[in-house]
């Protein structure tokens, strides 16, 4: 009897499970390594998309035509604001960056949504595990006056003040968090069922609250209102996606579109 193949080391579940149960205590202690943990993973799955099709254009295809249609958009007007950039050079660079984050946001999701259930449930577990690491580490940070922090900032060479709070050094770890929570309770409510989810909910909300930020505390306010919103009305909460993303974009493009104008009808501090 022939054996089974073994499973490849290197699998997109695995290396989005790998990024995903890297994402809290990255964001928390090294926020600026998101964006190599992103690059990494997208140049990854690339590679493996590459080497099973022999293409990339069997990623590029999958990308979410109203998703590149809107960036592509938001990427343009933000090239043509170069020209009225007090600094054009930054403003290019800016825009490179994001276009770069866009692009591996894109091969991320369409990615995750073509996982073979193996890749599936690598990806949900090391999701599930990376939420119970990632909030009890952000946890055990703000209930022990940001221990971590400051045994990190000494071993960089700098000077821990006693009296001194680090707290906000973790803002960036809870936008990350309130975000990561969703996905997170999917993950625990299909694998562990709903009493485990509603646990998990009540601890990831009880490390927000914690926090000294209240953008994710309100986020994941709002999160919870639609979702429970949609979870109970179905009917009546599918129209209104389109009416009010449809809004926002008017009210955003013409908002955008006249910030230029801003300034020159302001009144002027010097002689008003």
């Amino acid at each position: 009897m022939k054996e089974n193949p073994a499973a490849p080391v290197l699998s997109e579940g695995r290396v989005l499970g790998v990024a995903a149960f890297l994402a809290l205590p990255i964001a928390a202690f090294a926020p600026k390594g998101m964006a190599p943990l992103l690059a990494l993973s997208s140049l990854l799955l690339l590679g493996l998309t590459y080497r099973q099709a022999g293409s990339l254009m069997a990623i590029f295809r999958q990308f979410p035509k109203p998703m590149v249609a809107v960036l592509g958009v938001f990427l343009v007007y933000a090239t043509l604001s170069v020209f009225w950039s007090i600094n054009p050079a930054g403003t290019m660079r800016s825009v490179l960056g994001i276009g770069l984050a866009f692009l591996g946001g894109l091969v991320v999701v369409s990615t995750a949504v073509r996982l073979t259930k193996t890749d599936q449930d690598f990806f949900e577990r090391a999701l599930v595990a990376g939420g119970l690491f990632g909030f009890g580490l952000i946890g055990f940070e703000l209930l022990s006056d940001t221990a971590i922090s400051r045994i990190l900032i000494t071993l960089k060479g700098g000077k821990v003040f006693e009296n001194g709070s680090y707290t906000i050094l973790l803002n960036s770890g809870m936008s990350v968090a309130a975000l990561y929570v969703w996905p997170w309770l999917l993950a625990l409510r299909r694998r562990y069922g709903n009493v485990v989810s509603l646990v998990g909910a009540v601890a990831a909300g009880g490390v927000l609250v914690l926090g000294e930020s209240e953008a994710p505390l309100l986020a994941l306010a709002f999160g919870f209102v639609i979702t429970a919103a949609a979870m109970t009305l179905p009917g009546k909460v599918s129209a209104l996606p389109g009416a009010v993303s449809k809004t926002a974009i008017i009210a955003i493009v013409l908002a955008v579109a006249g910030a230029p104008l801003l300034p020159g009808a302001l009144p002027d501090p010097l002689t008003e």
